[in-house]
């Protein structure tokens, strides 16, 4: 009480003896809100992405909420490539001449970025079908969603609504 005086130990015997109070109701929220995760009405749907950084992040929560056995309704896995419409690659031929103002390396770049596009399209959507695949497996019995890349961002309740069509469990092909 000298060092620091009587009133702040005073101060703090106060606050230590409310905190106590307080803690109890602490514990027992926290004791609820665990009882409901782990309720039968409580599902975990783990959205992720193709990207393999994603999904390596996505597989090690997968295994947290198993340990704990923590219920997991699905996957949702975001931004998918989707299926090139046109399945032909563009001929070389079908492009027009090079402008001049363009390099003849910088053209040739260009126009076979753009030839191999739709097969690329084509190896990556495979590949991503396989990963809902292997996700959806892991989940055991549980559904696995896929949402295809969108042009613009969804930023409104009408952009999430609109992707409702597509919570429909995926089924063996994902085209």
């Amino acid at each position: 009480s000298k060092l620091v005086g009587l009133k702040t130990i005073t101060d703090i015997t106060e606050f230590f003896s409310l905190f106590r109070d307080l803690w109890y109701g602490f514990k027992e929220r926290s004791l609820a809100v665990d009882e409901l995760l782990r309720s039968d009405a409580t599902r975990f749907l783990l959205v992720t992405t193709p990207a393999l950084t994603a999904q390596d992040e996505a597989e090690d929560f997968m295994h947290l909420l198993a340990s704990e056995s923590l219920p997991i309704g699905g996957v949702i896995l975001n931004r998918v490539t989707p299926l090139p419409t046109n399945t032909n690659p563009v001929a070389l031929e079908a492009f027009p001449s090079r402008p001049t103002e363009i390099s003849k390396i910088a053209w040739e770049a260009v126009t076979l970025a753009v030839a191999h596009a739709t097969p690329r399209a084509q190896v990556r959507h495979a590949n991503e079908k396989a990963t809902v695949q292997r996700m959806g497996k892991q989940v055991s019995n549980s559904p696995c969603w896929h949402i295809p890349l969108q042009e613009q961002e969804v930023r409104s309740l009408s952009d999430l609504a609109a992707l409702a069509g597509f919570f429909e469990p995926v089924a063996e092909t994902l085209n």
